[in-house]
């Protein structure tokens, strides 16, 4: 807003796990602006699961934005995933039933959710190293 790229920016916060492991894989938030953001980020919580797999369920999120999130007067939609692992090549019907209640009856290409979601936003995914660094590597 400072920068005058946006008038009124909303913003949608989803924290993301992996579906083969932690009991809550994805916790997302409506669309708020302003003070309501504080109240929206403080009901999402660090489940730490983890499933050791370098996967995380980022095709899910994708999926949900893409399919259940209807944007309305919207200008320049983005959609930031950031991770230090990488997603899934295929979402199973199973997950998307358990997760996200949506019974397509067949397993789906991860790939062409992100395709289908890139027609929607503008989509960025962050994805840091992971492991740790020795203190020879940060010296």
């Amino acid at each position: 807003m400072m920068h005058k790229y946006l008038k009124c920016p909303k913003v949608s916060f989803c924290a993301i796990g992996d579906h083969t492991s932690d009991d809550v894989p994805l916790q997302c938030s409506e669309f708020g602006e302003g003070k309501a953001i504080d109240q929206m980020i403080s009901k999402i919580f660090l489940e730490g699961g983890g499933g050791d797999n370098q996967h995380e369920s980022y095709d899910l999120s994708a999926f949900f934005y893409q399919e259940h999130c209807s944007l309305r007067n919207h200008d320049f939609p983005f959609f930031f995933v950031t991770g230090d692992e990488g997603y899934w090549d295929q979402i199973s019907e199973q997950a998307l039933s358990k997760v996200l209640g949506s019974n397509i009856g067949k397993n789906i290409k991860a790939i062409d959710v992100w395709k289908k979601l890139m027609s929607k936003y503008n989509v960025f995914h962050l994805k840091k190293a992971s492991g740790l660094l020795s203190m020879n590597q940060i010296s």
